[in-house]
């Protein structure tokens, strides 16, 4: 008798299933995020993030913070021959083209080494196999992470 009842209750439930997600899908709509969203906001927040990194990183073809030009200028300044304004300021001279080529390819590689990072230290923060402990020094190492560098986090 149990079994019979147990089975005349799964198209309810199946039914009842189907108009929650319905329910969250317009709870996101509206505003972002739905109920179950809210049941485990860090891991939420987390998972969105990874994806947005992700997203972001595909998406973001040219850019890079300009703090790391005066890194990749304070590190070559002596074979470069000139102040960083006198380099900002002079003319498309073949070593000057050089140069800037190399610092776009540099701060370029060192923007994208840095967006990884912070998706490998979030996707640590979600991987269950790892323990709590290490699950949570990833995502505060991957929270200060992204609150440095967020401001540089547009298209």
């Amino acid at each position: 008798m149990a079994e019979i009842l147990r089975q005349l209750k799964k198209p309810f439930k199946w039914i009842r299933d189907k108009f929650r997600q319905i329910k969250w899908c317009v709870q996101r709509a509206k505003r972002g995020f739905s109920d179950p969203d809210l049941w485990d906001l860090g891991d939420t927040t987390v998972a969105l993030i990874i994806k947005m990194l992700t997203e972001f990183q595909k998406n973001n073809t040219e850019g890079y913070p300009l703090c790391f030009e005066v890194e990749f200028f304070e590190e070559f300044k002596d074979e470069i021959g000139c102040d960083y304004e006198e380099f900002r300021r002079v003319p498309e001279t073949p070593p000057m083209k050089a140069w800037r080529e190399l610092e776009y390819k540099e701060c370029r590689k060192k923007w994208l080494g840095t967006i990884d990072e912070m998706i490998a230290l979030f996707s640590e923060a979600q991987d269950e196999n790892l323990s709590w402990d290490h699950r949570l020094e990833s995502c505060e190492r991957a929270f200060s992470q992204f609150g440095k560098w967020a401001q540089y986090l547009w298209l």
